[in-house]
């Protein structure tokens, strides 16, 4: 039986859907947050780990001076399979 994992980003401040790769856009001091959600459909737990600039769990408080393109990945994998979403993250300048 062929299995399946279906890696779905749950985004607190926007969702952005794309085939191979999110795009999104915050600015500076924001707090991003993705909460990924994967469905397997045997059950088995899920691990999920996010590459810098964001800490594994997703998560990144950003500060003046982040300013910038910054290219990253969220993976999740069940033991057996990895599915990984390529992620960019598009910094705004925002004013003091």
């Amino acid at each position: 039986m062929k299995r399946c994992i279906l890696l779905v980003f749950l985004l607190i401040v926007m969702s952005v859907v794309a085939n191979s790769e999110t795009v999104l856009e915050y600015d500076e001091t924001d707090y991003i947050n993705l909460r990924p959600a994967a469905y397997d459909p045997d059950n088995d737990s899920m691990t999920y780990f996010f590459s810098p600039p964001l800490s594994s769990d997703g998560t990144w408080q950003t500060t003046y001076g982040d300013e910038g393109i910054y290219n990253t990945k969220g993976t999740v994998s069940d033991g057996k399979l990895i599915a990984t979403e390529n992620i960019t993250l598009i910094i705004h300048k925002k004013d003091m």
